[in-house]
């Protein structure tokens, strides 16, 4: 939040205005604009009772559950695929993990560039990510921020 936001201004909860001041306080600009937070901040954000530890375990379940999720659908599809000659790709949509989303795409083929513009054509291409449900998203207190900032930002920049 800007100087000029007041926090009753976006109707957020009181844990997220205390976040957002606290990260304020202790992310640090340089001369180019680049943020850097200060060490083990994200540590000392987590509310009590959650540990690193459980982070840790989190993250690395995922990071299995995805990998798995991309083994499963490569599998399926590629069996779906050879039955199915017309249809070119698979896909997984809204697997839910809590309110984040897992989503895998299978394809018969795909053209992919190297960084010299090589142009290559690769079959059986899986791709699988992890979306957080506030990433991306125009809802909840999330959208109610980019709004402001999107208006306040016309006014502040705009001519």
């Amino acid at each position: 939040m800007s100087k000029d936001t007041a926090p009753s201004e976006l109707n957020l909860s009181a844990e997220i205005n205390e976040l957002a001041k606290t990260l304020k306080e202790r992310f640090v600009i340089d001369d180019e604009g680049l943020i850097s937070p200060e060490k083990g901040l994200y540590e000392d954000l987590l509310p009590t009772g959650l540990t690193m530890a459980n982070v840790k375990a989190l993250q690395a379940h995922n990071t299995n559950l995805v990998a798995a999720t991309a083994h499963a659908v490569a599998d399926l599809g590629q069996n779906f695929l050879k039955k199915h000659g017309k249809i070119e790709r698979v896909r997984l949509d809204k697997f839910h993990a809590g309110k984040d989303i897992i989503r895998a795409d299978y394809q018969r083929s795909t053209t992919v560039s190297s960084p010299n513009g090589t142009k290559t054509e690769k079959f059986g291409w899986i791709t699988a990510k992890y979306t957080a449900a506030s990433a991306g998203s125009n809802s909840g207190a999330y959208g109610r921020i980019r709004a402001h900032f999107a208006e306040a930002g016309a006014k502040a920049f705009s001519s």
